[in-house]
């Protein structure tokens, strides 16, 4: 059983190259989490430079999950949102 840390594991398990003095550890990330607030600015600039998602099937997108304050004020029923 490997020690250490929750985070140790997961880092050691995801470590391509090992961080030395001069560099920075290059980890491989399996799962991609997009959200409403980036996302669309990440896709514009991979569709400009012609550059696909890669592992597509390892992308996935979260829900919304704030109200833009413009609009919180007026929200009297949150079921208006149920989906």
């Amino acid at each position: 059983m490997i020690r250490g840390t929750l985070f140790e594991k997961i880092w050691s398990a995801h470590e391509v190259v090992p961080e030395t003095v001069d560099a920075s550890a290059v980890l491989y990330v399996d799962l991609h989490l997009t959200h409403e607030f980036t996302s669309p600015q990440a896709f514009a600039q991979l569709r400009a430079h012609g550059l696909p998602v890669r592992r597509s099937d390892s992308t996935l997108a979260t829900p919304p999950t704030a109200i833009a304050a413009a609009i919180a004020g007026r929200v009297t029923d949150p079921r208006e949102f149920a989906c």
